[in-house]
């Protein structure tokens, strides 16, 4: 691999239990612990405990680094506002989209925006096991 992907690891946080905004995370992280991968993390900080207080942050903190990452890998196991804006700034900027969709109902924005749609974490952390993704990002 000639270089890194950076990834944002894009989901539910607000008013959810520990395995919905921080397990499945750490999951991924440990799967793909393959020197292909820099993760940016929004669970890392402080901050997301006290969203509702540290509005500015909190998004301004989430545009920057939908921003730098080269794709974004959202899990969703259920339909949130911040992460409809992350998978949304991350359409206007043209970058990859990958979603492990969990939900009960899959909407026509899910299928609009992700360039990679997979119905279970697995199977998605399994796609990015494999070189798909990085030959898609070299050959842009």
């Amino acid at each position: 691999m000639k270089r890194k992907i950076k990834m944002y690891l894009s989901g539910p946080i607000l008013g959810c239990d520990k395995y919905t905004y921080k397990a499945w995370r750490d999951k991924t992280k440990k799967e793909l612990a393959n020197n292909k991968y820099i993760f940016l993390d929004p669970t890392l900080g402080e901050i997301f405990d006290k969203e509702a207080e540290h509005a500015d942050e909190v998004v301004t903190s989430a545009q920057q680094s939908v921003e730098e990452a080269d794709v974004i890998f959202v899990y969703i196991p259920f339909y949130s506002m911040g992460t409809s804006f992350e998978v949304f700034w991350a359409f206007q900027k043209n970058k990859k989209i990958i979603i492990a969709l969990e939900a009960e109902h899959e909407s026509a924005f899910v299928r609009k925006f992700a360039d990679y749609l997979f119905y279970s974490l697995e199977d998605a952390i399994d796609f990015l096991k494999t070189d798909i993704l990085y030959r898609d990002l070299v050959n842009e």
